[in-house]
């Protein structure tokens, strides 16, 4: 399902987004804030840098509200119900000693999908 989505990334995102978007690069990103400090330097403008890490924000962030934003990038309504359909009822296991347990409820809870 990423690689469905990955193709109108470019399309959606901020340029200066760089994770997970196809030809873009953390090389980029950084010449990009080693260009940005040495502007300031040389004009004596101020600067802030912020980056941010959200390496396992679907798993912190409402579903909810992450369908209805899929709505409002307009992606289709039947990659959005798949999707949907992944976590609505989702199931964990974990192996112990070569045993299998579960399955494990998880405590993600999906919000009915907003049309």
């Amino acid at each position: 399902m990423a690689s469905r989505l990955r193709h109108d990334l470019k399309d959606h995102l901020h340029r200066s987004q760089f994770s997970g978007v196809p030809g873009n690069s953390i090389l980029e990103a950084a010449a990009l804030v080693r260009y940005a400090i040495a502007y300031t330097e040389t004009s004596g403008s101020p600067l802030c840098v912020l980056t941010l890490d959200i390496q396992h924000a679907f798993d912190r962030i409402s579903h909810h509200y992450l369908f209805q934003i899929l709505h409002r990038y307009d992606i289709s309504e039947w990659f959005i119900e798949r999707l949907h359909a992944l976590y609505e009822n989702a199931t964990a296991s974990v192996q112990i000693n070569g045993s299998l347990a579960g399955p494990i409820p998880t405590r993600v809870q999906c919000a009915e999908v907003v049309h």
